[in-house]
């Protein structure tokens, strides 16, 4: 199965480098690029039942990435996005991650990094590495003071949904999960899209998100 992708990056010579790279790796294939963020908005209205995954800068021209992110979460859409930014700053990630991002990585990646990224976002819809790791479930802000949970005491778990949540976070794939858990990976994605669907989120990590800020879950 090929993997479609989009690169939108405002640097030509990033965005043109990458795409070269990546055109080296079996099962990618990429269909368009972006220099701005209404130019990946019109390729997204034209291309979205093909785009996969979007490689996505956020300091791009007249729209950001963030902004990108909030329409594609407002939207509903099923197309998973891997940002590659030059800000490696804890708060640029967990906003992105916020916002409905699949992966971050910092643009100093070495492309296995990336291909790496790219496949794990594909096979369980997320991608954490160390860096994201730190700036998503360190329960304290950088000057040290606890972090505000966002609870919300309707919504409750079962002790199933919680271990599979704890799942997620430990970086199974739903087929993964279905073999620990003696359930068919259609059940577990039938599980997961009726949490999201709960707590209101875009994908398994906002949900994973929830349930670490919430103490529900621990990831280490």
């Amino acid at each position: 199965m090929e993997i479609k992708l989009i690169v939108a990056d405002d640097h030509s010579l990033f965005r043109k480098g990458l795409i070269a790279l990546l055109r080296d790796y079996t099962g990618i294939k990429i269909i368009g690029e972006a220099e701005s963020g209404r130019q990946l908005i019109d390729i997204i209205n034209a291309e979205k039942e093909s785009i996969d995954i979007i490689l996505l800068d956020l300091a791009m021209n007249d729209l950001s990435g963030y902004e990108i992110l909030k329409k594609l979460r407002k939207d509903k859409s099923p197309i998973k996005t891997l940002v590659i930014s030059m800000y490696d700053d804890n708060v640029s990630i967990r906003k992105a991650f916020e916002e409905g991002a699949n992966g971050y990585l910092y643009k100093g990646a070495d492309t296995e990094d990336i291909f790496k990224a790219i496949k794990s976002i594909t096979e369980k819809g997320f991608y954490f590495n160390e860096k994201a790791n730190l700036a998503l479930f360190n329960k304290t802000t950088p000057e040290g003071k606890p972090r505000i949970l966002n609870t919300k005491a309707s919504i409750k778990f079962s002790d199933r949904e919680i271990k599979i949540i704890q799942m997620f976070g430990d970086g199974l794939s739903n087929s993964e999960v279905g073999e620990k858990l003696f359930i068919s990976h259609r059940t577990v994605e039938t599980i997961r899209q009726h949490m999201i669907k709960k707590v209101g989120v875009r994908n398994v990590i906002g949900l994973v998100l929830f349930a670490v800020k919430n103490r529900l879950i621990d990831i280490s």
